[in-house]
């Protein structure tokens, strides 16, 4: 009985192990970068809240395998505009996140459209430099984004980089999904319109 036990045990465990192994997709993602007009190919990571990441992907030449279907934070930092620092010039970072789902039956392919309105940092530890830009120029003044589409992407008003009032941010099809509420430059409220799982900015 003993054995009958083990064999069985086994028996789930090798194909819990072929299951998962077919449950892998190669991910290859672009970016489209609308200040340039062009498609990039730039280093990105994706995170989806597991701790130990080489058991979920790994690199393979200009993609990623990805080995556990889920939801994945795709996370890209990009340059945006220039500063004239104390140890040498350089770009201001901007970070970007967005929200994949792999279902580790087919592969994923796709060119994400990068926003023109951002917010930046130098990406030096604990430096507290934060403002927007639209493509390399500080947001001022009434800002519009647009995806390639034509659609509007988000809109709100700025003085020298920092945010006031209200930022509202659209979906492709042109519906409102968010709103920032932001009191002397400081966010102060978040608010989502929407009661998908997750969305994109």
């Amino acid at each position: 009985m003993k054995n009958i036990a083990l064999s069985i045990a086994f028996l789930i465990a090798l194909l819990t192990t072929n299951s998962s192994s077919k449950a892998q997709s190669m991910v290859k993602i672009r970016f489209y970068d609308s200040c340039k007009d062009s498609v990039l190919k730039l280093h990105y990571e994706l995170d989806s809240g597991l701790i130990v990441m080489g058991d979920i992907y790994h690199e393979v030449k200009d993609s990623i395998l990805v080995k556990k279907p889920g939801l994945y934070t795709l996370i890209l930092s990009f340059p945006r505009g220039n500063f004239k620092g104390k140890f040498g010039n350089g770009h201001y970072q901007a970070v970007y996140y967005y929200v994949i789902n792999i279902d580790g039956v087919k592969n994923y392919t796709d060119t994400i459209e990068l926003p023109r309105v951002t917010f930046c940092s130098t990406g030096a530890l604990h430096d507290s430099y934060y403002k927007s830009y639209n493509c390399d120029e500080l947001s001022n003044g009434h800002v519009l984004d647009y995806y390639k589409n034509g659609t509007k992407r988000s809109e709100g008003d700025y003085i020298n980089g920092w945010p006031v009032r209200v930022i509202k941010y659209y979906d492709k099809t042109g519906k409102l999904i968010a709103k920032e509420k932001y009191d002397k430059y400081k966010l102060k409220r978040f608010i989502l319109y929407t009661k998908e799982k997750y969305v994109n900015l």
